[in-house]
């Protein structure tokens, strides 16, 4: 199914391009013809294959302009004020952030928590691996939670708490992190139980209350949540949609900040459909 979504975005990626090519071909040509038709001297006497090398030189560097300019996905909601940009910048270079994690909210690098992921480089870069801060941090954020989580006896690792899907924990380290539990690990072993889109959808309506509640509209970061760890099986785009679309919706009854940027790796970037995207983006509006 990735595969067949990557094949169809490099099918539509060229298709657009071609279309471009030969709308910005056409209007030059209506352009040049009745002027050449009717000053027929100003074509060079020894070339007149020349105006319509130039036309497709035109027509060629104005598709690229075009085409490069669409590579940037950002998009204006004016109807209900507020912004969304995708971009591939790197997630820790904004001031507010989503961190995926899972629902007994385990922290322990390496053995539970892959240190490449998101989680892992909040760990390293933020508290500078020292899991026992996190805990702590993470434990006074929960305190009052405590009513809604069950206890696992069958779990047999890590910790033993689980709270509902959604459950978000705001950390302030300067930077405002919004730890979002989305996934459950299995009870045997460290390994993520498939992720549904209800669920990532149920979790992402539960994460847009706490941020209206706590970011004071300032602009927001957030991952593709579910793409990897989530095991969602999902293509990226499917997701990313899934994020906007839960995003407007929520905003609908209540705006939740004034920019949202949705980040997503350099790999999965480029192979985005960046004109679809955007276009699914101005079709909310």
């Amino acid at each position: 199914m990735v595969l067949e979504m990557k094949t169809k975005n490099i099918f539509n990626q060229i298709w657009r391009s071609l279309k471009y090519f030969i709308s910005i071909f056409g209007v030059l040509w209506l352009i040049i013809e009745p002027i050449v038709a009717f000053n027929p001297s100003i074509l060079p006497s020894n070339d007149k294959m020349l105006p319509y090398y130039v036309l497709v030189s035109l027509s060629i560097i104005i598709t690229i302009i075009i085409f490069l300019k669409n590579r940037k996905i950002r998009t204006q909601i004016e109807s209900h004020s507020f912004e969304i940009e995708v971009t591939n910048k790197d997630i820790f270079d904004f001031k507010n952030l989503v961190i995926g994690t899972n629902d007994t909210f385990d922290t322990e690098i390496g053995g539970i928590i892959a240190a490449n992921s998101l989680q892992g480089q909040f760990t390293s870069k933020i508290y500078n691996s020292d899991v026992a801060r996190l805990d702590r941090d993470l434990q006074s954020e929960l305190s009052s939670k405590e009513k809604y989580r069950i206890f696992d006896p069958d779990k047999v690792f890590g910790k033993g708490y689980r709270y509902p899907n959604g459950t978000t924990v705001c950390i302030e380290k300067e930077k405002r992190y919004y730890l979002l539990a989305f996934c459950s690990f299995d009870k045997n072993e460290t390994r993520i139980i498939p992720v549904s889109i209800t669920n990532i959808w149920n979790s992402l309506t539960e994460l847009w209350k706490v941020v209206r509640a706590k970011n004071n509209l300032e602009e927001l970061a957030i991952p593709i949540i579910g793409s990897i760890y989530g095991r969602t099986n999902m293509p990226i785009e499917v997701l990313l949609k899934i994020i906007i679309l839960s995003f407007y919706s929520s905003s609908r009854e209540s705006r939740i900040c004034n920019k949202l940027y949705v980040c997503v790796h350099d790999k999965h970037y480029d192979e985005l459909d960046k004109v679809g995207v955007k276009d699914f983006i101005k079709s909310l509006k």
